[in-house]
């Protein structure tokens, strides 16, 4: 990814995703899902637009 900064990441876990922007071409076949992974706490660029985010 560019235009993020990560600032902390900590150890594997499930996560469960949400698409932003369902109608967007890029995940409109996905939906939310779960993932295995670690969490990167980032900032990230103005101009970057989110299409899936975990929130807590």
């Amino acid at each position: 990814m560019r235009g993020d900064l990560r600032v902390g990441v900590a150890a594997a876990e499930v996560f469960s995703a949400s698409c932003t922007k369902p109608d967007d071409p890029v995940v409109a076949a996905i939906g939310d899902f779960d993932a295995l992974s670690e969490q990167y706490s980032m900032h990230v660029a103005l101009d970057v637009e989110v299409l899936a985010a975990i929130l807590r």
